[in-house]
């Protein structure tokens, strides 16, 4: 009833539908690949951003104020390590103004510090920026 060209329609749709299956699990490989290189990627900014925070905390910058008397350490991750004053310079001071030349010299060490270590940082994060890709302008 039906002819011989039926069952080549049914081959042709069977055909087509494998070809669309076919194309469907390819997309699907392809999303699939994408998603695994953007993990690679992800993961590659994750590790080398590690290693810059590592290498900044263990890079020491030093602010300095009253001739080089008072000493501040900052880590390259900005945060204080230690601070030095000069037996000789804190016995120079008197008591009551030499307290406040202390403050200052203190904060005048911190700030120095703390401005070397954010440009440190500044440039390790820039290095890592262009090492990824990324615009640093």
């Amino acid at each position: 009833m039906f002819g011989w060209w039926q069952n080549s329609d049914d081959e042709s749709t069977e055909a087509e539908s494998k070809d669309k299956a076919i194309s469907a699990n390819l997309s699907g490989v392809a999303g699939i690949m994408s998603s695994m290189n953007s993990f690679k990627t992800s993961q590659r900014v994750s590790d080398r951003t590690n290693a810059v925070l590592q290498d900044l905390a263990n890079t020491m910058v030093e602010g300095t104020a009253a001739d080089g008397k008072v000493k501040v350490t900052y880590n390259g991750q900005q945060r204080p390590m230690g601070v030095q004053i000069d037996e000789g310079y804190f016995q120079s001071l008197g008591r009551k103004s030499g307290a406040g030349e202390l403050n200052t010299a203190l904060k005048e060490a911190m700030q120095e510090a703390h401005k070397k270590s954010g440009l440190k940082m500044e440039e390790k994060l820039k290095a890592l920026y262009a090492e990824l890709g990324f615009d640093t302008r």
